[in-house]
């Protein structure tokens, strides 16, 4: 059967909404070829969609068998499996749609609605991941054992497979949404895999003794970059972009970030400006820095990301810190974890905690809270002793 090249997810859309995809039914007369060898074959019209969402009825030969295996009753049938599959005509259309095509609708369309943050991530998963192994495909082809494959070779982190697989359900749903598919989102069920052992550790957060030696053993501005992440929990590029009209006492009004990956100032992560409480005696330092600004607009210096986690990591590592997953989100997630153990109570993330981290759900801000191991183990030897002594011991 012939095939359509110029097919995009908008003809598609535009033919089935205009009502241009009409119904066809075909019903075509078993011919006979001549020839030493004849075989049984028709000429129905196929509907075909052409790269200006015009569909067309293209006049196509198929055989259906040579005269000398097939019976006339057998030939009727094998036309009739014909003739079924091509009055199917969205369904047929449906066929001819590339994956590719879907996900460059989605990128023009669907994406744009989404927050800064989040287009840069899927950007970057389906450059990546997504299209490297389904780009050549078409939408109707693409299984749930071969999504379930590929997410089985993705990186080791199940959080991160959770993600990349997020990038292709959210594709595969607008296609469902915008009728170029009738088939089940193939994402639906996928297994990440086993949580992987002592995986929460990589993510610990530091003690405050621990942040008092970085600062104690960085100079400016590195310092103060610290010593703000860790006592606001803002993020490092909105750190970075900090200049004199974010100073608000007793706010910090984080209303921009630098992108770790372009170096563009844009909007911060979920779009919304937001006045974060921050200590006086920082609000004056970055008032009146010690160190070169970069600018009237910048207070620190226009280094790259890189070169920043570089200088810090490089700090940590002087002092015996050195894990996976540490860095400057290490100092986001300490901040929530210093805050709860300050505040206490029954609630799962304090009052406050997450607008002031510019998360848009409290289970983001929940999940930064981490547990720390000597709390742990002092909890556990208080229940020790509480038992041991016969209840005159206490929890230390």
């Amino acid at each position: 059967m012939a095939t359509c090249d110029t097919v995009r997810p908008c003809d598609i859309l535009r033919t089935l909404e205009d009502g241009m995809a009409r119904r066809y039914f075909t019903d075509p007369k078993i011919e006979i070829s001549t020839g030493r060898d004849p075989v049984y074959f028709i000429r129905p019209y196929v509907p075909m969609l052409t790269g200006a969402g015009v569909v067309q009825s293209i006049q196509q030969r198929i055989t259906l068998g040579r005269v000398a295996d097939l019976t006339k009753k057998a030939a009727k049938k094998k036309k009739s499996e014909v003739a079924r599959a091509i009055n199917q005509t969205p369904l047929l259309i449906q066929s001819q749609i590339q994956f590719s095509h879907v996900v460059e609708q989605y990128l023009e369309v669907e994406l744009p609605t989404r927050k800064p943050g989040y287009r840069r991530t899927v950007r970057n998963n389906i450059e990546h991941h997504v299209m490297p192994t389904f780009g050549d495909r078409r939408l109707c082809d693409i299984t749930r054992l071969e999504v379930q494959a590929w997410v089985n070779q993705l990186t080791p982190s199940r959080e991160r497979k959770r993600i990349i697989l997020s990038t292709l359900s959210s594709i595969m749903e607008m296609a469902a949404a915008n009728d170029y598919t009738q088939s089940r989102n193939p994402c639906r069920g996928i297994k990440l895999g086993e949580v992987e052992p002592e995986a929460n550790d990589r993510k610990q957060p530091l003690s405050a003794a621990q942040i008092r030696m970085l600062v104690y053993a960085t100079e400016e501005p590195l310092r103060t970059m610290i010593e703000v992440a860790a006592t606001t929990g803002v993020r490092i590029g909105e750190i970075r972009a900090i200049g004199p009209q974010a100073l608000r006492p007793p706010y910090l009004y984080v209303f921009r970030q630098i992108c770790g990956h372009t170096d563009e100032i844009i909007p911060p992560k979920n779009g919304k400006p937001r006045n974060v409480p921050c200590p006086e005696y920082l609000l004056e330092r970055l008032a009146n820095p010690t160190w070169e600004p970069h600018s009237d607009d910048l207070v620190f210096p226009r280094r790259t990301y890189g070169k920043w986690l570089e200088l810090f990591k490089a700090a940590g590592k002087s002092l015996g810190i050195d894990f996976e997953w540490f860095g400057w989100h290490t100092l986001r997630r300490t901040h929530a974890t210093l805050a709860k153990q300050l505040v206490g109570g029954v609630e799962d993330v304090p009052a406050g905690l997450q607008e002031a981290m510019g998360h848009s759900k409290a289970s983001t801000t929940k999940g930064y809270i981490r547990p720390v191991k000597e709390q742990q183990v002092r909890l556990v030897e208080g229940i020790a002793a509480m038992l041991m002594d016969d209840g005159k011991g206490g929890v230390q």
